[in-house]
């Protein structure tokens, strides 16, 4: 009976008894157990970590964790899976690249794929804080799967059969700010009646970052965060001015044997600054076939501008003779000869030369099967077919199996 298992790091302890009457007879320690290197997984410790290469690395024993330095055996390739990169939120897509899951080595084909959304978010009001006599509550609309604060508005007390827009406050005081307490008016959604109320602070404005002065090509610009609540502007900042971006722009196009001209033209205002005349192109000659030779006629070819397509002129080009090879024109199968023919490859002539035979195949290769299986009142069939070309050589009756 095994009373200890032996491990990699402790011996075992075995002991042998009386199967009647349990008297111990005799004992033996068991040594300790080998390592097993887990040398699939080996953790690369370089720099540069490449399972394709020797390198140094740590490998770790399966049975008790022990670890120990070496090199890693050289990998014909990497082994390279999905690992995800950046994880999807609610409204925005993850990536997860192709690594090695050896080494972690990227794969060189740049191999990228987009994860899903989680399909958007799943609001839930949560009340803060509980209007009373004096000032409103306030609650905020958060994301139950990633916690994102979507949205926060007042609870105006006492609102009897009003429906106030609490999402769009008017700001009272003459330098509005939605960080601070303020008064405010809330406007009902359905009648327009204005009710004056205390808005709580929220903790941060809802900046947006606009441009509210456009630069132009001489003229600095200016761009600012406002709050889409309150409206106060803060972090201004001056935007320097674009300065004109010219590229000339083809007025008058250039042919083979007259000069174009061009205009230098700001893209962004359209000032215009200077001129230019640009260079006729030249004619751009190319030998053209145009009557394509035969094995037996010559043929004629003529040097045409690409351009304006005018022609130049015109030269001969010679027959191109027959080029025979050898053409399988009947292939053999399992029982029957093949036969091959010289054959131009310009014009499909066939050749005087006598033509080659090919051998059979060497004869059907014969398959046996059941097609239909017999039933008790039913005959089967069995088919002898060749491998080779499919043919069926032989079809065989089988008797029904009867009453057994």
């Amino acid at each position: 009976t095994i009373e200890k298992n032996a491990t990699c790091t402790e011996e075992g302890f075995m002991k042998q008894v009386c199967i009647y009457c349990g008297v111990e007879i005799s004992s033996v320690v068991t040594p300790k157990r080998p390592h097993v290197w887990d040398e699939d997984h080996p953790v690369f410790i370089e720099k540069e970590p490449d399972c394709t290469r020797v390198q140094t690395v740590e490998y770790t024993c399966m049975i008790c964790g022990a670890k120990k330095t070496g090199s890693n055996k050289i990998y014909k390739n990497h082994d390279y899976v999905w690992v995800e990169t950046l994880a999807p939120t609610c409204t925005e897509q993850g990536l997860q690249v192709k690594q090695c899951k050896r080494c972690g080595k990227t794969s060189p084909n740049g191999e990228i794929q987009l994860l899903p959304s989680l399909g958007g978010h799943t609001p839930v009001w949560i009340v803060q804080s509980e209007p009373n006599a004096s000032l409103p509550g306030h609650r905020i609309n958060r994301c139950t799967k990633c916690q994102t604060v979507l949205a926060e508005e007042d609870i105006l007390f006492e609102p009897g059969e009003h429906r106030y827009d609490m999402s769009a406050p008017i700001f009272l005081d003459e330098e509005p700010d939605c960080t601070a307490l303020q008064e405010v008016e809330y406007v009902c959604l359905d009648c327009g009646e204005h009710r004056q109320s205390l808005r709580l602070p929220s903790k941060a404005h809802d900046n947006v970052r606009i441009q509210t002065l456009a630069p132009t090509c001489t003229e600095a610009g200016e761009e600012a965060d406002r709050c889409s609540l309150c409206g106060k502007e803060t972090n201004q900042k001056e935007l320097k001015a674009l300065g004109h971006r010219y590229e000339w722009v083809e007025t008058v196009a250039a042919t083979c044997t007259e000069t174009g001209e061009e205009l230098r033209r700001c893209t962004r205002c359209g000032i215009e600054d200077d001129t230019r005349q640009t260079k006729a192109l030249g004619h751009a000659f190319q030998w053209v076939t145009t009557i394509a030779p035969t094995c037996s006629a010559v043929g004629e070819e003529t040097q045409r501008c690409l351009r304006c397509g005018i022609e130049n002129r015109t030269r001969e080009v010679p027959a191109l003779s027959h080029s025979y090879k050898w053409v399988v024109t009947v292939e053999p199968t399992c029982v029957a000869q093949g036969k091959e023919e010289l054959i131009c490859e310009h014009c499909g002539d066939h050749a005087e030369a006598a033509p080659h035979f090919l051998p059979d195949l060497g004869g059907h290769i014969p398959v046996q099967f059941v097609a239909i299986y017999p039933t008790d009142t039913e005959p089967g069939l069995m088919i002898t077919q060749c491998r080779r070309c499919q043919e069926i050589l032989e079809k065989v009756i089988l008797p029904p199996k009867g009453n057994h």
